[in-house]
């Protein structure tokens, strides 16, 4: 008898043992995947705004320039490089916080009925909802303050992009373009290459002063940099060398392999 109830007392604790750690493990799953949502290009929902996607190569190809949102200037303490550091950066403020306004007092005086009248019709707009300016991100794109003059401001599509994605919560998501789907034979520059580097690397690498000294706006240099392997390693997070971009997320598998595809090719430009 007393044989019997061991091993009952066994199983029964086995039992709870299985079930406690499959709850653990269901649980430290639910929290990877509310940390950064991933998804195949097949389940990509056309209502959602995905950071990596569509919102992430706007702030890198626009605002995350030496001078203006990177890691070194920091202009008004915000850094656009990664979701991390946007997150950290673009708390909530006062919208009478005039810290944004690049104009000088003079500048500032002559416009300032037109900034008035913008803000009510966005008030009125907005109802409600336009009482407050949801981040300093937000808030800059609103008052047409980024990209600064002489750079080409974002387009209301553009602008709308990001807008929806406040709107949606901010979520670090992602909807990656699955193995099967991504195309990367017969590469060519233009249509192909030009459009990763424009979004994922002109905003370091261009400019007065470019990082590095690499001035990748010029094709002729990024080609130069590519035939060395650099590039590669750097876009591929390879030890011995800086990640690209610079404290920014990795680029996508399916762009990875179109940059060796092309490289592999002979980097020709076309």
């Amino acid at each position: 008898m007393n044989i019997f109830l061991n091993k009952l007392s066994g199983f029964y604790f086995s039992f709870i043992l299985l079930l406690s750690i499959s709850f653990l493990s269901f649980i430290n799953g639910s929290e990877k995947t509310n940390s950064t949502a991933v998804s195949d290009s097949a389940d990509c929902d056309p209502n959602i705004i995905y950071f990596k996607q569509d919102v992430l190569p706007l702030l890198q190809s626009n605002c995350a320039k030496s001078g203006c949102h990177n890691e070194e200037s920091q202009k008004h303490g915000v850094i656009l490089t990664s979701y991390e550091n946007l997150i950290r950066t673009v708390e909530i403020e006062d919208d009478d916080d005039d810290r944004f306004d690049d104009r000088n007092d003079d500048d500032r005086g002559r416009n300032k009925n037109r900034d008035n009248d913008r803000l009510k019709n966005f008030l009125r707009a907005n109802g409600s909802q336009g009482d407050r300016y949801k981040n300093k991100l937000e808030k800059m794109l609103r008052r047409n303050k980024m990209p600064p003059s002489p750079n080409k401001k974002l387009t209301q599509e553009q602008k709308d992009i990001i807008y929806k994605w406040i709107d949606q919560g901010m979520q670090n998501n992602s909807c990656e373009i699955s193995a099967s789907d991504c195309m990367s034979e017969n590469m060519s520059f233009e249509s192909d290459i030009r459009p990763i580097i424009e979004e994922n690397c002109v905003g370091c690498h261009s400019g007065a002063k470019p990082k590095m000294g690499y001035d990748f706006s010029n094709s002729e240099k990024f080609r130069e940099v590519a035939l060395t392997g650099d590039v590669y390693l750097a876009i591929t997070h390879s030890e011995g060398v800086t990640a690209m971009p610079f404290e920014g997320d990795k680029l996508s598998d399916c762009d990875i392999k179109k940059i060796k595809s092309w490289i592999d090719d002979g980097a020709v430009l076309k």
